[in-house]
């Protein structure tokens, strides 16, 4: 079973690839570029963003009802391509190493990369939600999180960092200032006014093929106010597929302090375990 319905030869030695939701995309792989076209026949703008390339594959990340990948491997002849599933991918992806447990954290990695890639290529809002990382000591959480945002740093994305201390508030719409938005007064912003900031900074960060973070560590700890106007920023983002993500880590008390009408469709839950249990960190 390959993750597209159908993938075909093109004018000009492009490929088109029809996914399940019918929505087109043409793949150049001299140029190595993806570009959306008419999805369901009515026409959309056209994204070119540029595909990672990786060792003697091209990557292309998409997203249609859950994730999606597609490896295109660039030989000598460039028109010779195969499709992988998610799961044949992880094994390319870990050939020497079979053996090697995960460790803690590593799924949440694989996921932030997707979420990464998607960005990139413009196809956020099909599927990512932010992420709530918890564990039976949230010491467990912590040190993910932390490998979460320095990723996300890495890849381009503006973070913002939440701490569990007075002028939190103040300190999160300053650093949202810091990326171009309007000044105002800090301290005395309402709810509505911290929602549209990020989501400003959002908007501004797509046009760039990158995405905003909101990294909030010891959920326990965070007054309720900003928690509920960010669970609404994260709702706002999903419903206008905007690139806003809020990434929450905390003890065992976090899925009862984050839990809400709908929230699983706003915040993926991941249990972090202790290294060696064999557990997954998403349970069924």
């Amino acid at each position: 079973m390959t993750d597209f319905d159908r993938i075909s030869e093109a004018d000009g030695g492009s490929f088109l690839v029809t996914t399940h939701s019918a929505t087109r995309y043409v793949l150049d792989l001299e140029d190595r570029t993806v570009t959306r076209h008419r999805a369901m026949g009515l026409d959309v703008p056209q994204l070119r963003r540029d595909v990672d390339e990786v060792g003697l594959y091209t990557l292309i990340r998409c997203a249609v009802g859950k994730p999606m990948v597609l490896l295109i491997a660039v030989a000598d002849d460039p028109a010779t391509f195969t499709t992988r599933t998610s799961s044949e991918v992880e094994s390319i992806e870990r050939v020497g190493e079979p053996d090697e447990p995960l460790a803690p954290g590593d799924t949440e990695l694989a996921t932030l990369e997707d979420m990464i890639v998607r960005a990139r290529l413009g196809l956020v809002g099909l599927v990512d939600r932010g992420m709530a990382i918890y564990g039976p000591r949230k010491a467990l959480a912590t040190p993910v999180l932390k490998a979460l945002v320095a990723r996300a740093r890495d890849a381009g994305w503006f973070v913002i960092r939440v701490a569990p201390r007075p002028g939190a508030q103040a300190a999160l719409l300053e650093d949202a200032r810091r990326r171009g938005a309007p000044r105002g007064g800090a301290d005395e912003a309402t709810t509505g006014e911290v929602e549209a900031l990020l989501l400003n900074v959002a908007s501004a960060l797509q046009r760039e093929g990158v995405a905003l973070m909101v990294a909030v560590d010891s959920v326990e700890r965070v007054r309720r106010d900003l928690i509920d106007t960010l669970i609404l920023v994260q709702q706002f983002a999903a419903l206008h597929a905007l690139p806003a993500y809020v990434f929450a880590a905390g003890g065992p008390r976090l899925p009862s302090i984050l839990a809400g009408d709908e929230i699983d469709r706003l915040l993926d839950f991941r249990i972090i375990r202790e290294a060696g249990d064999p557990r997954p960190s998403v349970e069924a």
